[in-house]
């Protein structure tokens, strides 16, 4: 109930983290080079390739191990995405400033509807299930956000719950 395999299964990767956040942050500039990341993405995909198309039998420490050496390149080259958004900014995301909070809290339940709907009422296939969800979750939240900012009056239980 307390999901104690869960945490002890994802502690070591906590434990990471908290403790190279500090170093990742003071030598950011020197840690993420664009080049590295485009790199490590290609090396990272291809991997992929190799083992969904492989033929032959790898036991399941090579498995394992390739799987943490690709996740460790991918956090890499999201946190190298993320730096260069930031140091050079970009107008698409600017539109997302003050909003993220509300997306991350409303887009849940839109996308459970929308996967209930579409997948074991409908049983469409899974590509259509997941750009619909994609877009539901993102969507009815800035809806709800646009519609809420125009409206005169502003709870603050509403504003606190929302994010708003």
């Amino acid at each position: 109930w307390f999901s104690i395999k869960d945490v002890c299964c994802e502690l070591l990767y906590f434990c990471i983290g908290l403790c190279t956040c500090d170093l990742i942050i003071k030598h950011k500039d020197n840690i993420f080079k664009w080049y590295i990341s485009a790199i490590l993405l290609i090396f990272s995909i291809a991997v992929y390739i190799a083992f969904l198309n492989s033929r032959f039998k790898y036991n399941n420490a090579v498995k394992n191990t390739c799987g943490i050496v690709v996740a460790l390149f991918m956090i890499y080259v999201v946190l190298s995405v993320s730096y260069f958004f930031e140091k050079r900014g970009s107008k698409c995301l600017d539109f997302f400033d003050g909003k993220t909070f509300t997306i991350y809290i409303i887009s849940w339940p839109c996308q459970s509807v929308v996967e209930i709907l579409l997948n074991r009422v409908l049983h469409l296939p899974w590509y259509i299930v997941v750009l619909s969800m994609f877009t539901v979750g993102l969507g009815i939240p800035l809806l709800f956000i646009t519609v809420y900012r125009r409206l005169k009056h502003h709870p603050k239980f509403i504003n606190l719950v929302f994010g708003v």
